[in-house]
């Protein structure tokens, strides 16, 4: 039904419906008119000689032809030569009641009488001197025929303008509508990407319009977020100039130390190389965080794994994940509910991520205090979530930032279609891993 509706608002089917009816609006005035001039015409000649006069005119041309030619009886074909200077004209020439000359046979046979039709020829018949006696002429011309020829001529341009009005007046729309999507391109030409395109009606040019917009639109997104890219990565050479002073000044004062060779033992020499190690070990953590942040920033789409099971996703990885941070002295507590939800996920980003959260829980959290690992489920079933909760060590002045590394699980959440849920309250730090729920079928 769509499709039908579209098919008749169509520019194509619009445009014939409109040449149909100017042809109809135009055949119709020509049909009036034809009607009006013809009896303007008819009135004109009844109210007026002018038949007798052109009539008499011939008649006069027809006698001095027939003398300055010395015409008779037995030569009066030459009157061809007349007649040919005369359009739309009927001679028949009479001599002693016989038919001498037709102007339709050229010859006459004296078949005819003057006296067979002299009703409906007495009106018309006129006499005229041959070198051989007087002879009657029936004389009949079209005289008005050029009047009919240049009413017809003025019938055919007022109806054609009409028709061309007609035309002009129904596609104007069309015309300010084509005009005005012009003059509102040059507004986007000119970088102006708020401006709306303008969409009327439901035709090809409404379609056009509509993508135009839909284009604009998509142009102004890109470039939005190609600056939001921009400034974060403007941000992030900013946080990394900050997060790579502290340890590479560490770094640097202590090698110097050793250089100088000031150590009064053998243990306070391990620990300033101790000490070393930990920096080294820092800046490397914080550079494949770097790295990690630039890989998952751009706009290509991740690939995402079929559907399955939140627990089996979860449930090896979250373990070893639990036994490690317990290896390290930390309390693990686990409240995990799977419920039987499916998610979608890339696993090197599920991988990436934990580490992160691995490696933050390892540097920030306060070991007299259990992690907590659970899952939570969102309203109506449309997302569930993992969360990681622990409390903070106070002092942590001297460790990495964690804002690299929260920004790159968020970055890799958005990727696969989740989001990253980060609450901190004093000592307590929270981060949930949301995922949208695929229903079943």
């Amino acid at each position: 039904m769509e499709h039908m509706r579209n098919k008749q608002t169509s520019i194509y089917m619009r445009l014939t419906r409109l040449l149909l009816m100017a042809a109809c609006i135009s055949a119709v005035f020509f049909a009036l008119l034809d009607l009006v001039e013809g009896h303007v015409i008819s009135l004109y000649l009844r109210n007026s000689d002018y038949i007798g006069q052109k009539r008499q005119e011939q008649l006069e041309s027809l006698q001095d032809y027939i003398t300055d030619h010395k015409l008779y009886s037995e030569n009066i074909y030459e009157l061809r030569g007349w007649l040919k200077t005369q359009p739309a004209v009927a001679l028949q020439i009479f001599m002693d009641g016989e038919l001498i000359y037709d102007s339709y046979f050229q010859e006459a046979d004296g078949s005819w009488e003057v006296g067979s039709d002299e009703n409906s020829r007495s009106e018309h018949l006129s006499t005229v001197e041959l070198g051989d006696g007087e002879a009657a002429v029936f004389l009949r011309g079209f005289y008005v025929y050029h009047f009919y020829t240049y009413a017809f001529i003025v019938e055919i341009i007022l109806s054609s303008g009409v028709f061309v009005l007609i035309v002009l007046a129904g596609i104007q729309k069309t015309i300010r509508y084509i005009r005005r999507l012009q003059s509102e391109i040059e507004i986007l030409e000119g970088g102006d990407l708020d401006y709306s395109i303008t969409v009327s009606g439901r035709d090809e040019l409404a379609s056009l319009a509509a993508g135009l917009d839909a284009m604009r639109v998509s142009l102004k997104e890109q470039m939005e977020e190609d600056a939001k890219l921009t400034a974060a990565y403007r941000k992030l050479v900013t946080e990394v100039s900050h997060d790579l002073r502290t340890p590479l000044t560490s770094l640097m004062i202590y090698t110097e130390i050793l250089r100088q060779g000031d150590m009064e033992d053998k243990e306070q020499l391990e620990n300033y190389i101790d000490k070393i190690h930990r920096k080294a070990h820092q800046i490397k953590i914080l550079s494949d965080h770097i790295f990690e942040y630039s890989l998952v920033s751009g706009r290509e789409e991740v690939e995402l794994e079929e559907a399955e099971d939140m627990g089996l996703i979860f449930y090896d990885s979250l373990s070893e994940m639990a036994a490690y941070l317990e290896q390290q002295g930390y309390g693990v507590t686990r409240r995990l509910q799977w419920n039987g939800c499916r998610i979608r996920i890339n696993q090197e980003y599920i991988s990436r991520i934990l580490d992160n959260i691995t490696s933050n829980i390892l540097k920030y959290a306060r070991q007299d205090a259990p992690v907590q690992i659970g899952t939570v489920k969102a309203e109506e079933e449309e997302a569930a979530g993992i969360y990681f909760e622990n409390r903070i060590e106070k002092d942590v002045d001297d460790r990495e930032s964690t804002k690299i590394g929260i920004q790159s699980v968020e970055k890799m959440m958005q990727k696969m279609g989740g989001y990253c849920q980060v609450e901190k309250e004093e000592e307590l730090f929270k981060i949930t891993l949301w995922f949208p729920a695929v229903r079943e079928e």
